[in-house]
């Protein structure tokens, strides 16, 4: 590998310097994740996202803006730059080829997860892309509409957004990349007091080892939210079964903390990792939607690549948001009745892997997780069937002996 000391006197050719940055490595370094970083923008740049069309039954869409730094050093004071900044000279300046600076990724805490900035797209709004910069003004006052300050890189895939078991629409969601084009950009000005921010380095989203935890949800009310007696019949079929959702879990003393600033009303100041060496640790975990979008952007990072023996990432941005499930006969009737959604999921690999033209209208990621739970609810009911079958039986032979 090459060393990341002196990038412009050892840089290799492009395609040549992604294979090193994603060979036989278990961990990222910040030189490499700034590298795949690049990488990653340009294929988002130079590739147009599959567009989600809103039925008439569910006009609701919502936008996200994820927004990404490169900080270098403390130590490094650099001087601005004599050009206009772009993504086309960005990665090529002196304080961003650094090999202490660093990427980062804006994550904001919500109920049980960190999220994007975003939201709800109004009827005034002028367009997806206007609903995520005015909630990221409204929510964090990062002005995203400063090309001097900021650059929308591009537009990642529509998602679609779906009740707790996939079955009825809710709304379509679409992301918006932006990049920070100045080393002291990202100050975050606070409309609540009580709002709080993380910058999330990169490499620890890309790792091939992220630190992974589970969100344990009971099946019972995923499945009969609104009816407390249902619920109370499925638990006691089910025997209380639970789904567990993959999540990558982060201590709040690896990331950039940002809170309120004291005395300075709107203001904020940002807390380092280093200053919170010795605090109480806080955990946080991305989750659902929010890591479904991470991985895209961490798939991305290796997409289009000629190492196609780099399978891992690329399996968990795919899989990974997928729930399961601690009760084996739902495994087992999920794999009978999931023939569908692994073709799809295979498909979706291969899109990746390729960076083929041919599929750019297929939607991967709703077909993948409308198959999938499509197979969920066959397997629960299936389940369900079985269990009251049995009951019935062992009941039969009760009252018989």
């Amino acid at each position: 590998m090459a060393s990341s000391s002196d990038p412009a006197a050892k840089a290799p050719g492009k395609q040549q310097r992604i294979q090193l940055a994603v060979g036989d490595i278990t961990d990222l370094t910040c030189p490499e994740t700034i590298r795949l970083l690049a990488h990653a923008l340009r294929n988002i740049r130079a590739t147009p996202p599959r567009i989600i069309s809103s039925p008439a039954t569910q006009p609701a869409r919502a936008s996200v803006a994820i927004i990404i730094r490169v900080r270098p050093p403390p130590s490094s004071h650099p001087a601005p730059s004599a050009q206009p900044v772009t993504l086309q000279n960005f990665f090529s300046q002196p304080w961003v080829t650094q090999p202490e600076s660093r990427a980062e990724v804006l994550f904001l805490p919500r109920t049980d997860t960190l999220a994007f900035p975003g939201g709800k797209q109004h009827a005034e709004d002028e367009g997806a892309l206007y609903t995520a910069m005015r909630e990221c003004w409204e929510q964090v006052g990062i002005d995203l509409a400063d090309s001097r300050e900021y650059e929308c890189v591009g537009q990642m895939d529509d998602r679609e957004v779906t009740s707790k078991l996939g079955k009825r629409l809710l709304m379509v969601l679409t992301p918006f990349v932006f990049l920070c084009l100045t080393p002291d950009g990202g100050q975050l000005d606070f409309g609540d007091p009580e709002t709080r921010a993380y910058w999330i380095p990169l490499n620890l989203l890309a790792t091939l080892t992220p630190n992974m935890g589970t969100i344990s949800l009971d099946v019972a009310s995923r499945m009969a939210p609104q009816s407390r007696m249902i619920r109370v019949a499925l638990r006691t079929l089910l025997l209380g079964g639970q789904m567990h959702f993959g999540a990558i879990v982060l201590s709040s003393q690896q990331v950039t903390t940002v809170i309120p600033a004291s005395g300075e009303k709107g203001k904020s100041r940002e807390v380092t990792p280093q200053e919170q060496q010795g605090q109480p640790s806080e955990e946080l975990k991305v989750w659902g939607m929010s890591l479904g979008m991470t991985l895209d952007l961490v798939a991305q990072m290796r997409a289009g690549t000629t190492d196609l023996s780099f399978p891992r990432p690329l399996s968990m941005s795919l899989t990974s948001i997928f729930p399961r499930f601690d009760m084996p006969d739902v495994n087992f009737w999920l794999w009978a009745f999931g023939k569908r959604y692994r073709k799809v999921i295979r498909g979706w690999k291969e899109s990746y892997r390729t960076m083929g033209a041919h599929d750019r209208r297929i939607n991967w990621s709703g077909s993948a997780l409308a198959n999938f739970y499509a197979s969920v609810r066959k397997a629960l009911i299936m389940t369900i069937v079985f269990r009251m079958f049995w009951l019935f039986v062992a009941l039969i032979f009760w009252i018989r002996w």
